[in-house]
């Protein structure tokens, strides 16, 4: 039977120490080696929302109404870049299809939230929308890092 390793990552650091415990694994036994990046993503959230109000006023002003805290624009973008769940039947009843969102049915990790960033920007500026001013979070640093 394999042995299990289990890892959860949230910095370089504790990158490099699982790197250094694999590196000393007697790998003359089977083993299941699963990593899982971790940390917060509440500066992804924040920016997401604070991108959703800023399209909505851009449209308000261009006479194209939408809600002003952005909720229209979220489902606009959870339907094209995350989908939609598949119905579900359950022994009595059916849970009809259903959209993805950033937190249902669980939490986009980070990797996930940088990648719909991405298509939310680059589908924003095809609109001719602009993205508010806030280069210092999180999303932005790793957007620079990837470019790189």
């Amino acid at each position: 039977m394999a042995k299990q390793l289990k890892a959860t990552i949230k910095t370089q650091d504790g990158f490099d120490e699982v790197f250094e415990f694999i590196k000393g694994w007697d790998f003359e036994q089977p083993c299941k080696i699963h990593i899982y990046g971790g940390g917060a993503t509440l500066d992804y959230k924040a920016i997401f929302w604070i991108w959703m109000r800023s399209f909505s006023e851009q449209f308000n002003g261009r006479g194209r109404p939408t809600d002003k805290a952005g909720l229209d624009l979220h489902d606009i973008f959870c339907y094209q870049f995350l989908g939609m769940l598949p119905e579900k039947a359950l022994k009595n009843s059916v849970i009809p299809a259903r959209l993805r969102t950033i937190t249902y049915p669980k939490n986009l990790n980070k990797g996930q939230w940088h990648d719909f960033m991405r298509k939310i920007e680059e589908k924003s500026q095809s609109w001719g929308l602009t993205i508010p001013e806030n280069e210092d979070n999180e999303y932005h640093e790793n957007k620079r890092k990837s470019e790189s």
